[in-house]
């Protein structure tokens, strides 16, 4: 994992100890213990909310929030989380060619004090343009949903979208 700006051993904890929180969210599916996570002031909860998100393929708005926090750590792993979603063939969206990768961002500097960017203001706005960017990725997906495309894998001369209705044979 990415995570570059911090002890090594400190954050195999704090990673093994948010699993574990996400792994009892999913089972116990309480509404109030995820909002609770993804306000609280420790980061482990923050960062066990996006892990939650991620094991349960849900590119939910809450994302966006974390991927706006101010700690590094939880940005990264809401970033991690988002990439896995929309990466996973439920999400894949388009016709990108095999082994494309879908990642919108941010991504970790170390150059920066705050984790990202070069200065305090280069870090919120790379975190405001990507948060831009991956709600615009999936409200896509979602509206092309809705309209009865469905995204298909592609070849050479082909569009990538179906809706499913056979298509006319006149000239």
């Amino acid at each position: 994992m990415p995570f570059l700006i911090h002890d090594q051993a400190e954050i195999l904890r704090i990673d093994a100890r948010a699993r574990s929180i996400a792994r009892t969210m999913m089972v116990e599916q309480t509404t109030e213990q995820l909002e609770l996570s993804v306000k609280s002031a420790d980061r482990t909860h923050r960062i066990a909310a996006a892990f939650y998100y991620q094991f349960r393929l849900d590119p939910d708005p809450c994302l966006m929030h974390l991927l706006a926090d101010q700690d590094p750590l939880v940005v990264e792993a809401a970033h991690i989380a988002l990439v896995i979603i929309a990466n996973d063939k439920k999400f894949k969206a388009g016709p990108y060619p095999r082994g494309h990768l879908v990642d919108f961002g941010p991504w970790m500097s170390r150059a920066a004090g705050n984790g990202l960017g070069s200065t305090q203001e280069d870090g919120t706005a790379m975190r405001r343009d990507a948060i831009d960017l991956w709600q615009s990725h999936f409200e896509g997906i979602a509206r092309r949903r809705a309209g009865g495309l469905v995204d298909k894998p592609t070849g050479p001369g082909k569009t990538g979208r179906e809706t499913g209705q056979a298509e006319s044979k006149e000239p």
